[in-house]
């Protein structure tokens, strides 16, 4: 088909729109390569290719073989593989009238032989080929062509496996961005109200309901920031829940925070969150009166098949006055050490309050 042909300027512009709503207009994809490995070495040629008609020029998705990364459309033999709208093989493109005045045939890379066959967008669009080369005259086998077929076929299943992923993301990314600015929301509504009432005891509850809705709001940052939407690095994690507590610290109370990385479940890294955040609140209110100074430590490693994070202070304590205060503090954690999916220990101490959650460093199940 002529390039310049109203056909195929139509079919074209088809082809680029659905180009532009697809992930794979600018990058490679390490399948497209095992496949175009796996069709030269079936078809027994040195040259294999996933390649996309782009706006002016045939890009080479994945190529096996080769150096080049592309060529002009005027040079694209798999623009004849989309016309045909099935396998194309040229066993002699000097021998071809398609081919036989194409540059890369008559000079380098000299294509002698080509078997292409297309590839197509979700919507059935046929975007480039995936298509074979060789630099002398060759005919394939009947199970050569059947070959080259199904691996076309296969490289369709994960262009639509690519689209849907991507689908998936940006449903996720607008899911993610409601709730963040609904917990902004709700922040700020307490935030308000936190200001408006006069008793201490409502103050510090509304303060308390405040923070645990920021450190929600931060794992779904943490979530944004890493490369999956249902695992978080408790490492990276923790360290933003920590300066979100930091603002809380009075004056000579410090905060230590050394953690090994260690992946998890986002729902349980919420967990883990909720405990943090509770004991920094509890210590601040009640191992430093009177001004005094001193450190709050949140130290997490691996322990054989475990992985421990270690909370405490080294504040006076509990005191006796505040035994039902504590009391709800530690069945708050209590809670959130088993959404966490682990196991919270008070470690005695000489100085100050010490728990240690215990989490397994191998996770099963679906994350819930």
């Amino acid at each position: 088909m002529p390039l310049n042909s109203k056909t195929w300027k139509t079919e074209h512009s088809e082809r680029q729109s659905e180009l532009r709503a697809l992930p794979m207009s600018s990058s490679s994809n390490e399948h497209f390569e095992r496949i175009a490995w796996l069709a030269a070495r079936i078809c027994e040629v040195p040259i294999g290719l996933v390649t996309i008609l782009e706006t002016d020029r045939q890009d080479f998705k994945a190529s096996y073989g080769t150096d080049l990364d592309g060529t002009s459309l005027e040079q694209a033999i798999c623009v004849h593989t989309i016309a045909k709208g099935g396998l194309l093989e040229i066993h002699d493109t000097l021998e071809d009238d398609r081919t036989k005045n194409n540059a890369i045939c008559t000079g380098a890379p000299f294509v002698r032989f080509y078997a292409g066959t297309p590839i197509h967008s979700p919507a059935g669009v046929a975007l480039g080929s995936l298509c074979v080369l060789g630099h002398e005259p060759h005919t394939l086998t009947e199970m050569q062509r059947e070959a080259l077929v199904a691996l076309g076929r296969e490289v369709d299943a994960q262009i639509q496996l690519l689209s849907a992923m991507d689908a998936q993301r940006i449903l996720t990314s607008e899911i993610d961005h409601r709730v963040k600015n609904s917990l902004q929301m709700v922040g700020a509504f307490l935030r308000m109200q936190a200001r408006r009432v006069k008793g201490q005891e409502a103050k510090a509850a509304l303060e308390q309901a405040e923070r645990r809705v920021g450190s929600i709001s931060l794992l779904h940052d943490q979530l944004h920031l890493s490369a999956s939407y249902n695992r978080v690095d408790l490492k990276a994690f923790i360290h933003r829940v920590a300066r979100l507590t930091e603002g809380q610290l009075p004056y000579r109370v410090s905060l230590s925070v050394e953690l090994d990385s260690f992946e998890l479940f986002a729902g349980r890294a919420s967990g883990v969150a909720m405990l943090v955040n509770e004991f920094v609140t509890n210590s601040v209110k009640h191992a430093f009166p009177d001004g005094k100074g001193g450190t709050i430590r949140l130290h997490g490693r691996y322990e054989g098949s475990d992985y421990v994070l270690d909370l405490g202070d080294d504040g006076v304590g509990i005191p006796d006055g505040a035994a039902k205060s504590s009391g709800l503090g530690i069945s708050i954690m209590e809670a959130s050490a088993g959404q966490a999916g682990g196991v919270l220990t008070r470690i005695p101490s000489e100085h100050g309050v010490q728990f240690r959650l215990t989490l397994p460093a191998r996770e099963d199940g679906d994350g819930a």
